[in-house]
């Protein structure tokens, strides 16, 4: 096999992986947003203890809740929306996180 036939075969692959990947973000995030269960501020969730996140990139977090009851939290930009796979290493027990602010987590008429 030439050079040119191994290259060209190489971008093929390349370009088939990189649609592969794609296309399992999309659907990672399809099933997500399914369950989505609500959405806070950066802001609010760095409050809370929720997830860390900093810099003007991301605005709001969106959660979801899973079969073991625990939260899936994903951070989301403004011109992107949630950004696919973050779901590693976010099962949150939101509740405690509300437990430790006290008074402060309770819903306000």
């Amino acid at each position: 096999m030439d050079s040119s036939r191994t290259s060209s075969a190489l971008k093929v692959g390349f370009v088939l992986l990189t649609l592969l990947l794609i296309a399992g973000g999309m659907v990672d995030n399809h099933y997500f947003m399914r369950r989505t269960s609500g959405v806070m501020s950066a802001e609010a969730a760095a409050k809370l203890g929720v997830i860390d996140v900093s810099g003007p990139w991301f605005k709001r977090i969106w959660f979801a809740r899973r079969t073991d009851g625990s939260y899936e939290v994903r951070p989301a930009a403004p011109f992107i929306g949630v950004v696919p796979f973050t779901s590693i290493g976010t099962a949150l027990d939101l509740q405690a996180a509300c437990a430790r602010l006290g008074d402060a987590c309770k819903p306000r008429d």
